[in-house]
């Protein structure tokens, strides 16, 4: 009976051991855990602060772009406006045989514009 009972209490005592280690590896997990918790949050955020540099950036550049097509239309038109005048002629069409704007002069341009926009 004496050899059970020191049977029991060594197995017992194994058993202390290995649910010690346990406990130990158990906090190990749980701090890795932690751990791999927190870089995920962090990469998620600079996910999102990356998304929202791109967007901004492709704003920029569509602005730039728009700003570009805008002012270059702009110059041109102000190019032919300037050759209209000192030939003397009109100042939408460039044609120099009109002295002034007209009424007429002006919807020619716009349907030649449109006319030009429509086929190319």
């Amino acid at each position: 009976m004496r050899r059970v009972g020191e049977g029991i209490t060594a197995e017992l005592s194994r058993n202390r051991d290995t649910l010690g280690r346990i406990r130990g590896n158990v906090g190990e997990v749980s701090g890795a855990l932690d751990q791999a918790r927190r870089i995920l949050r962090s990469m998620g955020r600079r996910e999102v602060r990356t998304k929202i540099a791109v967007a901004v950036f492709a704003v920029c550049m569509l602005a730039i772009i728009g700003g570009m097509i805008y002012w270059g239309e702009s110059r041109a038109a102000r190019r032919a406006s300037a050759r209209a005048r000192t030939a003397g002629g009109c100042r939408w069409c460039s044609r120099a045989d009109l002295p002034r704007p007209l009424t007429l002069c002006v919807l020619q341009s716009a349907t030649r514009t449109e006319t030009r926009n429509n086929l190319g």
